[in-house]
């Protein structure tokens, strides 16, 4: 009696499911059997999902295309130069080999040489040199100098041209490993910033800028740039004075006392006019950091801010003219390591003005 019953409900819904409308039908597609059912649904909702995934990426980059070539009041110019193809090669041989593009309606592969030359050809631009943090792939790297950018044009008025420095910062180990086998990579990358920086108009003022793993590529060049050597690896210096630097480090993964006398970057501050820092005392990676770093117990700078020196040496060693040092204690962002996070700062709008000069 029970199979009975159970097999007529069953009856009835079958009928009832081949006697409804067939979707599939609809699409003009041939449905003659409950096994079309399935495809049936897909049929039509793949327009409701699909679609409006297409047209928000569609917008998303005609919104990001716009955004770059309007620039921060259309004379501005967004540059990327890239070692990842680099590796770990020696890089006394390969600093000419640096990846090069420029953004102008669309991205377009470019050169060194152009680069400095648009440099020279717009001397009234402030170039601004941006470097992110570990673990980002080429594309959102990209994209994070893109946000970047956009918030610098919302607080700047005059014409920029900002280079967005990408170094290999793909994770291809486990934490601890990879972070301690970035250590001699982020040298190598210093010395690629530097030499960069070595390349562009002495007349011209720069500012600096890095998150975390990237405020380690920014202290190394500094360090090499005011005359110290990372890895036995020094840069050569020109004969022209150049403008002070301005640098803003937020999140910085490595010691907070780099820049004493004793400090790995103990030259870093050399021709610095002013340096913003700022850090979280609640930021969950950073808490870990020494951890991270054999046979040392640092502390890390974007954990509990620089300590600051007592006198910075300038290029002949002696000690040289103070650089304003300002920090400030990002926890309001919560426990938090994520750059965008560190964006929503109240001090980073300071930060980045910092680099922009004013």
């Amino acid at each position: 009696m029970h199979v009975s019953l159970r097999a007529s409900r069953q009856g009835r819904q079958v009928s009832r499911l081949v006697s409804q409308p067939s979707y599939c039908s609809k699409a003009g597609i041939s449905c003659t059997s409950l096994d079309c059912l399935p495809r049936s649904r897909w049929c039509t909702g793949w327009r409701n999902v699909l679609l409006p995934l297409l047209m928000v990426g569609l917008l998303w980059n005609i919104l990001q295309q716009a955004v770059l070539a309007q620039g921060c009041n259309g004379d501005s110019a967004f540059w990327e130069v890239s070692t990842r193809h680099l590796g770990e090669q020696p890089p006394q041989c390969f600093v000419q080999q640096m990846m090069v593009s420029k953004f102008d309606c669309s991205w377009q592969i470019a050169s060194l040489d152009q680069l400095v030359a648009d440099c020279e050809a717009n001397p009234q631009r402030r170039i601004v040199i941006y470097s992110h943090g570990n673990w980002m792939e080429y594309g959102e790297a990209r994209q994070r100098a893109l946000m970047i950018f956009r918030m610098m044009c919302a607080c700047h008025n005059q014409p920029l041209t900002f280079i967005a420095f990408t170094w290999p910062s793909e994770r291809d180990q486990g934490f601890a490993k990879d972070i301690r086998g970035k250590k001699d990579l982020i040298d190598i990358e210093s010395y690629y910033l530097a030499s960069l920086i070595t390349l562009l108009p002495a007349d011209q003022p720069i500012g600096i800028m890095g998150f975390s793993f990237g405020t380690r590529v920014v202290s190394g060049a500094l360090h090499l740039l005011g005359g110290g050597t990372l890895g036995g690896r020094g840069i050569m210096q020109s004969d022209a004075e150049r403008p002070p630097y301005r640098v803003s480090l937020y999140a910085g993964a490595f010691d907070r006392d780099a820049f004493t006398s004793g400090g790995e970057y103990r030259c870093g501050l050399t021709n610095v006019e002013q340096l913003v820092n700022l850090f979280n005392s609640d930021d969950p990676v950073l808490r870990r950091f020494h951890f991270f770093e054999r046979g040392s117990s640092p502390t890390a700078a974007g954990y509990r801010g620089l300590l600051i020196p007592c006198s910075v040496p300038n290029s002949s060693g002696i000690a040289g003219l103070f650089p304003s040092i300002t920090q400030y204690d990002c926890r309001a962002i919560g426990r938090s390591h994520s750059e965008t996070d560190y964006l929503r700062c109240p001090a980073m709008q300071r930060a980045m003005q910092n680099v922009l000069g004013y």
